[in-house]
């Protein structure tokens, strides 16, 4: 889970679409293996049933409910990544386009 995390924030450094293509699809993909890496804990933590498990629910008790709470979380997160994609990959496409234009244009 701490891994998903600091993966999260290298995905967000990299996942801008101005810097180079190569590091857009490397942050698309770190941050969808920082979200695996998100399930993966929160399925960890939240099946087992003692005290602690209780960080990821909602009002701080055992691990009753807060396996929901927490793939809600994780979907949220997921969604955010893929419009994130998609603004992404649209932005390089139209970039492309744009060059291209400017080419036609000199010949």
């Amino acid at each position: 889970m701490i891994l998903g995390i600091i993966a999260t924030f290298v995905a967000v450094v990299l996942f801008f679409p101005f810097f180079h293509w190569i590091l857009f699809i490397a942050g698309s993909v770190v941050s969808f293996v920082s979200i695996i890496l998100l399930i993966i804990g929160i399925g960890v933590f939240g099946g087992i049933e003692q005290d602690f498990a209780g960080f990821f629910s909602i009002d701080g008790g055992p691990a009753d409910g807060c396996l929901s709470y927490g793939f809600g979380v994780a979907l949220a997160s997921l969604f955010v990544n893929l419009m994130g994609t998609v603004v992404g990959v649209v932005s390089i496409f139209f970039r492309k386009m744009k060059a291209m234009h400017k080419s036609n244009k000199r010949e």
